[in-house]
């Protein structure tokens, strides 16, 4: 019976547990998620249109869509695990890139595939449609098949949010480091 023992998938560690996804969170990151979502599959649309050719179907790029969201298909935790939520200081919530080396995704991933599901799933034929005729701009696929997950614009986060409280802790201690790294420079350069 042996086994792996609390190892994962391929013997790593296990994922840490998220947090429940509140649904008062998804009105904040609906539009960046559907956004995100619109251009990972441009970009994976344009792949494919390269590699497949004229023997590209619409089906295709329908499954290609409708797989972004799921964690279990091969395109979905891809998507899923590069991004993360980030406050800006104005309160508005955008999803950047995962800097290598950061943490699993835990609670960014359950609140981003909850709000890739809610603004997402409802437009992925038409996004796959849009691409299958040809649109190339993502941000023109993003705008058009997003308009109703922005409509109306997201509201600021609270400063309150775990998120917001998230974002001003990594903030305190990237400025610590960075005083830390200016003062040691400073040493060195007065020997």
């Amino acid at each position: 019976m042996g086994g792996m023992g609390g190892m994962e998938g391929m013997g790593g560690p296990p994922k840490p547990k998220a947090k429940a996804v509140k649904k008062t969170d998804l009105k904040y990151v609906k539009c960046p998620a559907c956004n995100s979502a619109a251009k990972f599959f441009h970009g994976k649309a344009i792949i494919e249109r390269a590699t497949r050719g004229s023997s590209l179907t619409e089906d295709h790029l329908v499954k290609i869509a409708q797989d972004i969201c799921d964690e279990k298909s091969s395109i979905g935790p891809e998507f899923l695990e590069a991004f993360r939520f980030r406050p800006t200081k104005e309160g508005q919530v955008v999803l950047a890139t995962r800097v290598k080396g950061e943490s699993g995704c835990g609670d960014d991933c359950a609140l981003l595939t909850k709000a890739c599901e809610m603004s997402w799933g409802e437009v992925d034929l038409d996004a796959a449609e849009m691409l299958y005729r040809g649109e190339s701009d993502a941000q023109a696929v993003a705008t058009e098949v997003c308009a109703d997950a922005c409509s109306p614009a997201p509201p600021a986060l609270p400063d309150t949010h775990w998120l917001f409280k998230r974002a001003t802790k990594e903030r305190k201690r990237r400025e610590k480091k960075s005083k830390k790294t200016k003062s040691a420079s400073a040493a060195k350069e007065e020997l």
